[in-house]
Formats: structure tokens, C-alpha cells, sequence
């Protein structure tokens, strides 16, 4: 099952927030040709946010595009 890639988000402390890294496989969690990969991640609240995505198989992917919804908390 190749390719595949994970991602991570990074939080506040520069680690990977707990409960929020997704590994996509190809003929598993993501079908070969697709253009989206949904990945819906439900991290506790963080001030900083980054984004990880690290490629652990042996093609290349292409990245055009990564959109992250937002909503405002703390209140």
C-alpha cells in the first residue's frame, strides 16, 4: 500500500498535538486518483497552529492546496 503521507499539527509547544496526526494510504484511506484527502481532526485548543506533512512512502506527492476552518474559542 504505497503511496502514503501523515499529517501532524503542530501546537503552542512545537509537537505534534495529541489526537490530531492522520496517515493517508493509498487503496485504504484514500482512493488512488483523488483530488481531496478530508481529514477532520478535533485537537483541544491551541494559540499557534502548524501544519506537518511528511511524505513516508516512495512517490512523490503534490500539495496545491490546504485549507484549515477555524472557529474562535475561549469564551
Amino acid at each position: 500500500m504505497d503511496p502514503f503521507f501523515t499529517v501532524d499539527l503542530i501546537g503552542s509547544s512545537g509537537g505534534v498535538i495529541a489526537g490530531s496526526s492522520k496517515t493517508f494510504t493509498v487503496g485504504s484511506t484514500l482512493t488512488s486518483g483523488t483530488d481531496f484527502a478530508w481529514y477532520t481532526p478535533e485537537p483541544a485548543p491551541t494559540y499557534a497552529l502548524g501544519l506537518r506533512i511528511t511524505n513516508a512512502g516512495s512517490a512523490n506527492n503534490v500539495i496545491t492546496k490546504v485549507e484549515i476552518d477555524v472557529s474562535e474559542g475561549g469564551k
